[in-house]
């Protein structure tokens, strides 16, 4: 990746090492490969962490577990419009 794209900075370090990620300044799009199958119980305390202390525009993770468990989820906003179209087509 950084012979074909040279103009972006890559980093790779133990994502769980929280002092030496926040030694490397700011980043806008962070991108977490912690081995896929990672329990959530690891994963999303370091999620948390990496939004609170690097506030990143963009968050990419690489994790079976989560995409099994957001693909079971309806944000709140989703859910609404589903429920207001099956509202209207009860009443057409």
């Amino acid at each position: 990746a950084r012979e074909r794209y040279p103009e972006i900075r890559f980093e790779v370090l133990n994502a769980l090492d929280l002092s030496a990620v926040r030694k490397l300044g700011y980043f806008n799009k962070i991108f977490v490969d912690i081995n896929g199958s990672r329990e959530l119980e690891t994963l999303l305390p370091l999620l948390e962490a990496y939004e609170t202390v690097l506030k990143p525009a963009l968050l990419v993770v690489k994790s079976v577990r989560l995409k099994q468990l957001m693909l079971r989820c309806r944000f709140v906003w989703e859910a609404e419009a589903e429920a207001e179209a099956a509202a209207e087509a009860q009443a057409a």
